[in-house]
């Protein structure tokens, strides 16, 4: 009797542990069961990673004294990443916390501090989330702070719809560019 629960056991487990392991795309859990955000620590290769998966990237501007950070990461950006719907699906999602004195590479490949690259940006204020392609540029308008939790999701995903719309047309442009030049030729 005793084997015959083990053994049910065993294939429940298996049922709902094998569905979660095998997911793409899903998040890391920390030991207090949140979503691990990823941190952004090279640009650089976040852009190339951009490139090759055809993805904007959503950076979001943080501090670690800041309450509205805290709701921006746990009613959105966390879900975000569990749901399995944006990251690496239709968008890279990475912090980067400006009051941090970490060094990073930045797009270039340079190595910059996080309050710098903030600067470059004109990032004072946190959060603010830029909608960025793989060199670093803005595809879609910023969102800075947060003004009402109740709409935010809805313009989160607004700016993230313009961003790949924005990087279809750019990718367009610049194939019909390449194809023009290579009938020149």
């Amino acid at each position: 009797m005793r084997r015959r629960k083990n053994l049910w056991i065993a294939a429940l487990y298996l049922l709902l542990a094998v569905p979660l392991l095998t997911a793409p795309n899903r998040a890391l859990l920390a030991a207090d069961g949140k979503a691990v955000l990823l941190e952004a620590a090279d640009l650089a290769a976040l852009g190339e990673h951009s490139h090759a998966a055809r993805l904007p990237i959503l950076l979001a501007f943080v501090a670690a004294d800041c309450g509205y950070c805290r709701v921006l990461e746990d009613e959105f950006l966390r879900p975000m990443m569990i749901s399995g719907d944006y990251e690496g699906e239709r968008v890279l999602i990475r912090t980067l916390h400006i009051d941090s004195y970490a060094q990073l590479a930045d797009f270039a490949g340079a190595r910059a501090g996080a309050s710098e690259i903030a600067s470059r940006y004109g990032v004072f204020v946190t959060p603010t989330l830029l909608f960025l392609d793989g060199g670093g540029r803005e595809l879609a308008e910023r969102m800075v702070g947060i003004n009402t939790v109740d709409y935010f999701g809805a313009y989160l995903d607004r700016g993230i719809e313009r961003s790949l719309k924005r990087l279809r047309v750019l990718r367009a442009a610049s194939s019909n560019a390449a194809r023009w030049v290579g009938d020149d030729g």
